[in-house]
Order: structure tokens, then sequence, then C-alpha cells
């Protein structure tokens, strides 16, 4: 069936926001964890980080230096490669200025042709006073094997031991960028310093990092000539106390890198914005984890709040915060932390949100009625709903009613009877079928949804005003309990019953197969016959609670039939063909009985309501049956009230002879429905009634409708002055109750006292118990 295919079970969760939000959450998140953990985010991030320092580039310190090997020296100083003497004469210069740190990133690792100018270059390293760095490199290169193996270039041990080695080695990142540099590597045995660290007198771990600072601006890093400082060109205040690398520039000399913002540049230039990095302050690496945590508590945040409003918010929030931290932390502290992960993160959650929210909206689409906007059977389909009967409310008038209004105002029309029937149903959701059609389903059995349709009937007594109109909304109920059915099969069949409620002048019926229902009419009254019998036709009591005393009255009986094979059948679906076959008077009788028998069982004052057909009356049927029960169960006449309708005045002078006669026997009369028939003073003179009985239909909009409130109100006044008591049927709820008692009404019935229950049940309720003498214990026999 549809309702249980895999695709609705998937719109379903679509559907349940507060799930979804949390689920998006969670896979936003495993997407942030999953880009910290591996490197796929790592171009963004760079990319990122390269805008971020171009946008935050500034000026080096100063205190770093470069003397440039560039192609002037080149011509000028000698041949390259020059003899180690004019390095050495270099040493003395740079020393004589008051040079801090002098670092050469050039190689030495081969002792010179000449034996004697590597000892003038020792000999200057030494007078220099350790304050001279030569380079040391390891690269990874192919052994013989095949495999790749390490490969050390160390200094002469003759310069070597009048220098600190340093390392110069550099790992490009997979798109060849240089964008770090080791503090330290382990060369000839030895954990070496970056050249970087050792100009900078900062250090690290061995094996650890640092990114580079490329908001230094290479170009404002002071340079000289190699030429010029060699020949006394440079004035040695600009050289004093100064950190020197001397490394090549000139373009011959190869050794250039790629560097963010700037392209291609010496690596010189590398080791002289390592050092100023680190003369900045020394960096710490926050990883992903900082703006991940941070930002996935605010994400949870807005995820769990559920409206779209903060959630889109806690979105944007999010991602200004990611690209903004960074910034702030660059410029106020040594922490760089990675935004990437957070980024992809959070636009992971707007993402998926986006395709969720457009998905809701088909959805929402599908499962909304053009005009009304109200959800509709799809919907239904839709619905997680637990209940296993369906009731469907159609609009019998459909077509008449709504001749003159536009798409729009049908549209109204709708919405406001779904509304009301919203309020009939106790918040029930109610799904609109068809044009003119309303379902929803329900826990309640059979027997619950009948008792509740004439206040559905109520609400709709009253016009529905549309615009400058005032629609009368004529309604028929369908119901369907066949659990074999799936729910469109079962809302169909509840409209088919609904159409047969109509055809059939009732207000409600309950499905049957066309030959189940054809073979139950034929055996309807043999049936009925067999049941009353058996036991199966029963009869439960709806309580009177008396306004004056605040305590019950007294009760009404109302015939009930239990089927063995198809349950509850309302009083509606067989009461009007026994009527029409002139078959009612068994059950009339055997309802009198029970109800006599019954309230004759419990001690003090309670009285007794019982319907009457008005088929029954003038055929002398009541008069002597009804003295024989109240003399052999001893019950008082005047515990008993017979309820008639208006019609009764129509079964002719011979019915109202009857009624006159039980009258004077004690019974009450009264006129049961008053209000809806064809009511006149005349009737009220003619029949020798004590009560007049109000109809549901006017008591129910008490509350909210003048002219309803003015009938009770004048009918009650009406009554009293005939010296009549007035019970007011439908009360369901309190306000409707004080508003009754403020009119001086004198019993009221409904379900705001009770349902109708069975006998037991009524006995056990607290407020009959209460004017029941011995706790409510039925008499003995």
């Amino acid at each position: 069936m549809f309702q249980s295919s895999l695709v609705i079970r998937v719109i379903e969760i679509l559907m349940r926001r507060s799930a979804m939000n949390m689920a998006i959450f969670t896979l936003a998140c495993g997407v942030g964890v999953l880009a910290g953990l591996s490197d796929f985010g790592r171009p963004l991030e760079s990319a990122l980080e390269g805008v971020r320092q171009s946008t935050l580039s500034h000026h080096a310190s100063g205190d770093v230096v470069i003397v440039a090997i560039d192609g002037r020296s080149m011509q000028e100083v000698s041949a390259w490669p020059w003899p180690r003497s004019v390095h050495a004469r270099m040493v003395d210069v740079l020393h004589d200025a008051g040079a801090k740190k002098i670092a050469f990133d050039i190689s030495f690792a081969t002792p010179s042709p000449d034996p004697e100018q590597d000892q003038i270059f020792a000999s200057a390293l030494k007078r220099a006073g350790g304050k001279v760095v030569l380079p040391g490199v390891v690269t990874d290169a192919p052994s013989h094997r095949g495999r790749m193996g390490a490969t050390t270039t160390m200094p002469t041990a003759q310069l070597a031991a009048n220098a600190t080695v340093a390392n110069i080695y550099i790992r490009l990142d997979p798109d060849f960028y240089a964008r770090s540099l080791p503090y330290a590597k382990i060369i000839g045995g030895q954990p070496r310093p970056t050249m970087a660290s050792l100009v900078a007198d900062r250090y690290g771990p061995v094996g650890k990092s640092f990114q580079l600072d490329w908001a230094i601006n290479p170009e404002t890093i002071p340079i000289y000539s190699y030429a010029d400082v060699i020949n006394g060109s440079v004035p040695k205040s600009d050289l004093k106390h100064k950190r020197i690398i001397i490394g090549a520039t000139a373009e011959t000399l190869g050794d250039r890198f790629t560097v963010p913002n700037y392209g291609r540049i010496p690596g010189v230039f590398l080791q002289a914005v390592g050092a100023e990095t680190l003369l900045k302050h020394r960096p710490l690496e926050g990883g992903p984890w900082l703006l991940l945590l941070a930002f996935a508590f605010v994400l949870g945040i807005g995820s769990m709040l559920g409206r779209d409003g903060v959630l889109w918010f806690s979105i944007a929030a999010s991602i200004t915060g990611i690209l903004i931290t960074p910034y702030v932390l660059d410029t106020t502290t040594p922490l760089n932390v990675d935004m990437v992960p957070a980024l992809l993160m959070t636009l992971s959650v707007g993402v998926m949100h986006s395709a969720y929210a457009a998905i809701r909206y088909i959805v929402t689409y599908l499962t909304r009625s053009s005009s009304s906007q109200l959800p509709n059977m799809l919907a239904m389909n839709l619905d997680d709903d637990s209940g296993s009967v369906v009731v469907v409310v159609r609009m019998r008038n459909y077509i008449a009613a709504t001749t003159l209004l536009g798409v729009s105002a049908r549209g109204e029309l709708m919405r406001k009877m779904h509304h009301r029937l919203e309020m009939a149903n106790n918040g029930e959701a109610i799904f609109q079928t068809d044009e003119q059609s309303f379902a929803w389903t329900t826990g309640r059995t059979v027997e619950e949804i009948a008792d509740s349709i004439e206040g559905m009937y109520a609400i709709f007594s009253q016009g529905i005003s549309i615009g400058d109109l005032t629609v009368d909304a004529t309604i028929a109920v369908g119901i369907c309990d066949d659990v074999t059915l799936g729910k469109e099969d079962a809302v169909a069949a509840a409209t088919l019953a609904a159409d047969q409620a109509a055809v059939r002048g009732l207000r409600w019926e309950r499905y049957e197969s066309e030959r189940g229902d054809a073979n139950w009419r034929l055996s309807l009254l043999s049936e009925l016959d067999a049941a009353i019998d058996n036991g199966d036709v029963w009869v439960a009591y709806q309580p009177k609670y008396d306004l004056q005393s605040r305590k019950i009255s007294g009760a009404e009986a109302l015939v009930r039939w239990t089927h063995p094979e198809r349950g509850f059948i309302a009083p509606d679906r067989f009461i009007p063909v026994v009527e029409e076959a002139n078959r009612i008077e068994k059950l009339t009788l055997h309802v009198l009985r029970t109800a006599i028998r019954d309230f004759s069982d419990l001690e003090g004052s309670l009285t007794i309501a019982v319907n009457i057909s008005a088929r029954v009356l003038g055929k002398d049927q009541l008069h002597g049956p009804i003295r024989e029960m109240l003399e052999a169960y001893g019950l008082p006449p005047s515990r008993l009230t017979l309820e008639i309708t208006e019609s009764a005045a129509l079964a002719g002078e011979t019915g109202v002879e009857e009624l006159n006669r039980l009258r004077e026997m004690g019974v009450a009369i009264s006129i049961d429905d008053y209000g809806t028939g064809q009511s006149t003073l005349s009737y009220l003179k003619k029949l020798p009634a004590t009560e007049i009985k109000i109809d549901r239909s006017f008591v129910q909009n008490v509350q909210t409708n003048r002219s309803d409130a003015a009938v009770v109100d004048s009918t009650i006044k009406l009554a009293h002055v005939l010296g009549m008591k007035v019970v007011a049927e439908g009360v369901e709820n309190q306000e409707v109750l004080e508003i009754l008692a403020g009119m001086e009404c004198d019993v009221i019935q409904g379900y705001h006292i009770s349902r109708p229950v069975c006998l037991n049940d009524f006995v056990s309720m607290p407020l009959v118990r209460e004017v029941i003498p011995n706790g409510g214990k039925i008499r003995a026999a």
C-alpha cells in the first residue's frame, strides 16, 4: 500500500523538522571532522590564508638584513664561484660593523681547490667569535635500490669547527608552495636548528614546523648588494646590531621558491621572512579543532532551537566568525588556526538546510489543497497517526452553496469548516481529501464517534460568513472501521458511507460493502429482535445535572446495540428502519423495562427519562405496560419522564389523550429537541408537558452566538411562565454551564458532565454516589 512504501517513510522523516535539523548538524560535524583529520581542505586553507596575509600585509621589522649575491656583484667582485677569501673579507666587514648575526645561505660542503682559501675563511669565522652560521642540508634522493633516502650535505669540517651549522631544508606543500620551515632537523647525527631560528635566536623541537608569516612583505626587508657591502659603500650604522643573511638573488644561480602572494622569490628571502616571523612571535599552531568546536556549538544551538530564522542567523554568524577570527588572532596573538574544517562544516549545514527547505517546499506544495492550502489526502497518508477508524465529513450542498463563490472564497469556506471541525475534535489532525470532504483517523470507538456527531452537527447549524454572504453548510458523516483497508481505501469507503447517509436522510452512516449492507438491511429486524432477547441491545445512561443544587438529579436512557460481529451499531442506523416497519413497540418497551428496573434498584430520588417514538402513541400501547412496570418494580411514577418530540402532537387526539392519562398517573412528560421542529405555543398548550428540553444546536453556541443565546434565554423564561422545567442538552464546557445557570436553566446534560455510560459506570460516578444513599449501592431486589 502507498502509505507503507519506502518513499512515504522517507518523506515522513524529512517532514520532521527537529529530527532533520539534528541529522543535518551531525552530518555537517562529520564533514568538519573529516576535513580536520585529512588534507583535502588544505588547498582552500592555503588560499584563504594567502588572502588573509595579503590583507594584513605590513613592513618587516628591519632587524633582518639581506646581503644579496646579485648580478652586479658577480660582475664586480669576481667570477663565480668566488674564492673563499672573498667571503672571509665579508665576515670581517660585517663583524667590524657590529652585525649581531652573520648567516651564509651558500653551500660550503666541498673543500676549496686551494687549501689556503679554506684556511683564510676559517680564520675569519674564528675572529667573528661564533656569530657566523653556515648551512647544512638534508635532501631526499633515491638510494641504490631505488628507494627514497636522506642525503646529508655539511660544511667542511674545517669550516664547521669555527661556525654554527644550520639546517636550510625547505619542505614544499603538495602544490609546490613554500609556506613553512622546520624548527630543526637531524643533520650529521645532531639536531640542527633552521637558519631562520639561529638568526632570530628562537628555537623549537625537532620535527615541528612553523608557518611563515607572509603578511610580512619581503620587499620591505632591507637588502644590500654584496659588492656594496664588501667595498664599504654601505654605512656601518646600517649593519650594526643587524641579523645578516647572505644569499643568492641572481637568477643565474637558481635557488628560487614559489610563495603565497609574491610568486617565485630567492631562497634567502624564505630564511629572512622565517627569522622575521620568529622575531615577531613564536607561532602557535591551533589546528582545526578550536574553530570547529566553537562554531559547532553555535550551529548546535541554532539546530536545536529549530526556528529557521535562528538557524540561518547561526549559520551567518558562524561564517562571519570563522572568517574574522583568524584575522583577530593574527593581529593580537601568535596563534594560527585552520578555518576550512569549520567553514566546510558551516557551509554543509547551509547547503543541506537549503536542500531540505527545497524538499519541504515541494512536499508542502504536494500535500496542500491548491485552493484552501489545507493538508490534503497525500498529507493524510504521510500523517503519523495511530487511529484505526476513519471519519469523513462531506459537505452535501457544496455545489449549490459555492456556485456564486470564487476560488479564493471557496478556499476560505473550506478553511472555516476545517477550523470548526478541529474545535469539535479536540485538535485531531483533519485533512481535506477532496473539494467538499474532510477526513481524519481516530482511536475512538464507533460508539464514541457517534455520540460526538450531534455536537458536530451543532457547530454547523450556524451559517459560515464568507465576505458579505452567509453560507449554510449541510454535512453528512461517514465512518469506516474496516482494519483490512488501507488509509486511502478507508477514506473512499467512509466517503461512500457519508453519501449513503445523505441519500437516506441520516446524519451518519457506517461503511458496509454493498452486498453486506444489502444483507444487513434484509436481516436487521429479525436480528434486532434476537439481539433484544440475547441482551445485545442494552441501555446507557447520561447523567442530568441540577444547576440549582449542583448535584445529579437523574439520567436519560439511551438505547445501544453491540452486535457480536459488526460491533457498535448506532441508534440512527436501526431506529429509523424499525420505525418505518412499525416494529418500534418491542424496542420501546424493552428500554422502558430496563430503565425502570435499573432505577428502581437505586435508592434515592434520581429520575430516569426515556425517549418515546410518536409512532407508539395513540395505540394504547404505553399506558398499561408502563403502569404494570412501575408497579412490578416499585418505581414511583414521578421518577419516570417520557421524552417525546414536537411531532407527538401529530399523533392525534388519541395520542394526546394517552399522554394525558400517563401524566395523570404521575409520569412526567418532556418535549425533546425543542426548537428544531414546528414549535408553536399551541403545541405547548396542547401537550401535557412538564418539561422542555432545548436542543444542543442552540445550547452549544450560547457562548459565541447572540441569536442562539437569545433563543435559549427566551425559551427558559417562557417555560418558567408556563410552569415547566427546562433541560439544556449538549453542554460541553464549564463556560456554557455558567451561562445557562445565569439564565436560570434548571437542568443540564452533556459531555461536560459525562458521556452515556453503562449502569455500573453510572453508579460508580462520584457525582452520582453523592446523591444515592448508602454510598451508591444498588438496593437488593
